[in-house]
């Protein structure tokens, strides 16, 4: 099963966002993300396979030494091909950048595992609102991303081990404090 360290947002920004999933499930694009038992979030890091335990520490001393951060989720994407996706993007700013450079250096010793397009130089960030959509369902999957008021200003305040297919949360961390959840 595969794992992703995601970075969770505050509850105003991620109501908004699943407000947009449930739009795109009303207007039968895709519920995906709305049942799948994902949070809105921005994923550091997707693995194949990964040491939980190992993580768990590592990532409880990384997320106490960050304290939370702002973004601005200020424009809408697509991933195209055999899973196409469609997401709102960050401003990448030097924050988000250094929190994912930092995040990598300490769990190097898993990137044999990691999946290509989240190293370093290749990640574009993004938080997903709809994936797995059909050829059909594209157009008014824009049609309804368009439509979005942006920008939405966020903070980043979590961190988490996330298992998917199915989504199950392993472990997750509050930024700039030391005591899990």
């Amino acid at each position: 099963m595969s794992v992703a360290v995601a970075m969770y947002l505050d509850p105003e920004a991620e109501g908004r966002i699943e407000d947009i999933w449930r739009e795109l499930a009303e207007r039968n694009v895709s519920s995906h993300m709305l049942d799948s038992g994902w949070r809105p979030h921005i994923s550091l890091a997707v693995y194949d396979r990964l040491d939980v335990e190992d993580a768990r520490n590592r990532l409880a001393s990384f997320a106490a030494g960050i304290p939370p951060f702002p973004i601005t989720l200020s424009s809408v994407g697509r991933f195209s091909g055999e899973n196409d996706v469609l997401f709102l993007s960050p401003l990448v700013s030097e924050e988000l950048l250094r929190v994912h450079r930092q995040f990598h250096k300490l769990f190097e010793c898993h990137k044999d595992a990691e999946w290509e397009h989240y190293l370093e130089h290749r990640w574009v960030p993004h938080c997903t609102l709809a994936e797995r959509l059909p050829s059909d369902s594209i157009p008014k999957a824009v049609e309804i991303g368009l439509g979005i008021s942006l920008p939405i200003t966020a903070r980043i305040i979590e961190i988490a081990i996330v298992e998917f297919r199915p989504v199950r949360e392993l472990s997750s961390f509050r930024l700039g404090d030391d005591l899990s959840r």
